[in-house]
């Protein structure tokens, strides 16, 4: 089964913990899991104007078979959501 992330925009306070802890996110960019944020617009997610903003799905486990859901756990407004695609 596939997921695609989906992100409530309007629920998103801009914390950037599914982006940080994202391991995809944090092979593209290592300083992410130091809470540094991305300076590369090659990752999955990022914040764009202090809200979560899907750039990359396509790069996301989920999409590709695998199940993660790392950026869904670890939001904590539970803006995030894997839906089937």
């Amino acid at each position: 089964m596939f997921y695609k992330i989906k992100v409530h925009a309007s629920k998103c306070q801009g914390c950037s913990m599914c982006i940080n802890n994202c391991p995809i996110n944090q092979q593209i960019e290592p300083n992410l899991k130091y809470g540094e944020g991305p300076k590369t617009k090659d990752v999955i997610h990022c914040l764009k104007n202090g809200r979560c903003m899907i750039l990359h799905p396509e790069k996301c486990i989920n999409n590709n078979g695998g199940f993660c859901n790392i950026c869904y756990s670890s939001c904590p407004k539970q803006c995030i959501e894997l839906v089937v695609d």
